[in-house]
């Protein structure tokens, strides 16, 4: 078996995170050219969706490819519903979308090695959509209390919620995106973001009044979720330590919920 597998786009990002764990691993990085290969020691650099395998005990996946989002592209796909399914079942796993990225994650595995994956029991669900809930099925599978915050608290509450449940051994938790989730980005086994645009907002027919209008607009600064680039841009500062994982259309959102499910019922991969 080999001991990591790299998939995704066959570019530098795929490369360098062969290189990081090859060098943390101290075994050699090749190319996959058959399904045999797959049986063998190593970091193998999957270019195909054929002869995938979440059964290794590292998974990387090389997600540097930025393609129209409505757009449900199969390898895309592929690659993240292994890299769910390894991560549900224990596999220690990883996601980069930028090469530099690889630096800090290297830093980490030189300093305290390739951790030993667990089966997954602490999922983060950043969805801006609550009207279309994404970890209902999934929490049941692991047994572990599920928890859907509409408006998350704001970065600077005293009484956060995060940090509590983020000290708990198992939980699956739901919400939007602000910085007071940075205890659960870090104490998590996988982020799912579900980067799909919500329904438009119905017509409002009649403005309110100026100070209302003020008011409300503070209101949803500093309790509403953050969206757009902001929410990948505080991410990438988490990418060494927590796989996450970005969702753009229905077909990849099906794919993964299928994925994290089949994974927690699988038995765990062997580690050396």
């Amino acid at each position: 078996m080999a001991d990591a597998i790299v998939f995704g786009a066959p570019n530098t990002l795929a490369n360098r995170l062969a290189d990081t764990l090859s060098d943390a691993l101290h075994t050699r990085e090749r190319y996959q050219q058959s399904l045999e290969q797959l049986a063998q020691p190593g970091v193998a650099i999957v270019t195909t969706t054929g002869g995938l395998s979440s059964d290794a005990p590292a998974l990387a996946f090389a997600d540097g490819l930025r393609k129209d989002p409505k757009i449900d592209d199969q390898q895309r796909r592929a690659w993240l519903t292994m890299l769910a399914e390894g991560a549900a079942r224990g596999a220690f796993c990883t996601v980069l979308t930028d090469t530099g990225q690889a630096g800090p994650l290297k830093a980490r595995l030189k300093a305290d090695g390739v951790p030993k994956g667990e089966p997954l029991c602490r999922l983060l669900v950043i969805n801006p959509d609550p009207g279309k809930p994404f970890s209902e099925d999934f929490a049941p599978a692991i047994r572990a209390e599920r928890i859907a915050i509409d408006e998350p608290s704001p970065a600077d509450d005293p009484d956060a919620w995060p940090q509590r449940v983020a000290e708990e051994e198992r939980w699956v938790v739901e919400t939007g995106y602000t910085p007071a989730l940075r205890p659960l980005i870090n104490a998590a086994g996988l982020v799912v973001v579900i980067d799909q645009p919500s329904p438009a907002a119905a017509p409002v027919e009649e403005r309110p009044p100026i100070h209302q209008r003020i008011v409300l607009g503070i209101l949803r600064r500093t309790y509403a979720p953050i969206a757009g680039p902001r929410v990948e841009r505080d991410l990438a500062a988490f990418a060494h330590r927590t796989p996450i994982l970005v969702i753009r259309n229905d077909g990849e959102r099906q794919a993964v919920s299928e994925a994290l499910l089949r994974g927690a019922a699988l038995p765990s991969p062997v580690h050396a």
